[in-house]
C-alpha cells in the first residue's frame, strides 16, 4: 500500500504514526504530561498535514472549484479532533475524562 504513496506522504505518515506511538507508550509507561502533549502535538501535526497533502493531490484531479469544497469540508478535520478528545475517557480513568466533560 505505501507504494503508492509519494515519499513526502510517506514519511508524513511514518511521523505522524510514530509520534502516536511514542504518545502512547509514554501514557502507559507514566511519563511527564509536557512529553505526553509533545508526541501527540506532533502526531496530530502528522494528521493536519496528511490532511492537506491529500487535498492538494485532489486539487490536481478536481480542479479548482471541487478542491474548494474539499478544503472546506476536510480542512478543519485535525481541530475537528482536537475539540471532541476531551469528551473521550482516558484509559484507566472514570467516565469523567481527564476534564470532566464527559456526558453522563
Amino acid at each position: 500500500m505505501l507504494s503508492y504513496f509519494e515519499t513526502r506522504a510517506r514519511i508524513i505518515v511514518l511521523v505522524a504514526v510514530g509520534a502516536s506511538l511514542a504518545a502512547l507508550l509514554l501514557r502507559a509507561g507514566g511519563a511527564s504530561g509536557v512529553a505526553i502533549f509533545t508526541a501527540s502535538a506532533i502526531g496530530l501535526a502528522g494528521l493536519a498535514a496528511l490532511v492537506g497533502e491529500g487535498t492538494e493531490q485532489l486539487a490536481h484531479r478536481l480542479g479548482p472549484r471541487a478542491t474548494g469544497v474539499v478544503q472546506s469540508a476536510l480542512g478543519n478535520l485535525p481541530e475537528f479532533f482536537i475539540a471532541s478528545s476531551p469528551f473521550v475517557p482516558p484509559v484507566g480513568r472514570g467516565p469523567g475524562g481527564a476534564c470532566g466533560l464527559h456526558p453522563r
